[in-house]
């Protein structure tokens, strides 16, 4: 994944929670243009949750994707 410090300047990073973040991720990449796309969590109260822990709805955690891109050539 590229991180802030490396998003080159063109770059940016959008983030999505909608369910299923492998769902997400998988039609995400799909689409042209999209240079990277990255499963995980946000938010909630745990450092380093498993999945187990953030589907128990424990954590206060979200799926989540990252998704860079270059807005002069997608939206």
């Amino acid at each position: 994944m590229v991180s802030n410090k490396e998003l080159q300047q063109n770059h940016a990073i959008a983030y999505f929670a909608g369910g299923c973040f492998w769902c997400v991720e998988s039609d995400l990449q799909k689409l042209p243009k999209v240079i990277d796309v990255m499963s995980g969590y946000m938010g909630g109260s745990e450092q380093n949750p498993s999945y187990y822990d953030v589907a128990s709805g424990q954590t206060g955690h979200r799926e989540s994707v990252a998704v860079v891109y270059n807005p002069d050539e997608t939206s």
